[in-house]
C-alpha cells in the first residue's frame, strides 16, 4: 500500500489503496515465491523455485542488468554456474532473501549450502 499517491511499479497508485503488483494478471508472474524483498530503490526482488526475479520500480542498470520501470526481469538462476555472472548460476533459491545494507541481495543457496550475494 503506497504511503503517497504517485505512479509506483508501473502503476498509477492512491494513497491507503491496496494494489497487486505482481501474480496474475501484472508484469510479473509469481511461481512458489519463497519471499519478498525490497531494495533501497525500490525494486521488489522475489526468490522463486529456480531463479530470482525484480520488479523494477526505477530504470536503470541494476543487478547487472538494464531496467524498464515497472517490468519483471529474471535476474539470477537460468544457468549451470555456482558463481560469476548471477544470470547465468544454478540454484536453488526456493530459500529466504534478504536486503544487505549496500542494497545487494543476500539468500541462501540450499541446493549447495552456500550464501549467495548479488550485487546491486
Amino acid at each position: 500500500m503506497p504511503d503517497r499517491s504517485g505512479t509506483f511499479y508501473g502503476q498509477k497508485m492512491t494513497a491507503g489503496y491496496i494494489y497487486a503488483i505482481a501474480g496474475p494478471g501484472t508484469a510479473m508472474p509469481l511461481l512458489e515465491v519463497a519471499s519478498v524483498a525490497v531494495d533501497p530503490a525500490g525494486n521488489v526482488a522475489m526468490s522463486q523455485y529456480n531463479n530470482i526475479m525484480v520488479l523494477a520500480e526505477s530504470s536503470g542498470t541494476c543487478y547487472g542488468q538494464q531496467m524498464t520501470r515497472g517490468h519483471a526481469y529474471v535476474i539470477a538462476g537460468l544457468g549451470r554456474q555456482l558463481s560469476g555472472p548471477a544470470i547465468s548460476a544454478e540454484a536453488g533459491f526456493s530459500d529466504p532473501l534478504a536486503v544487505g545494507g549496500s542494497g545487494s541481495l543476500l539468500l541462501f543457496d540450499s541446493e549447495s549450502g552456500r550464501i549467495l550475494s548479488i550485487s546491486r
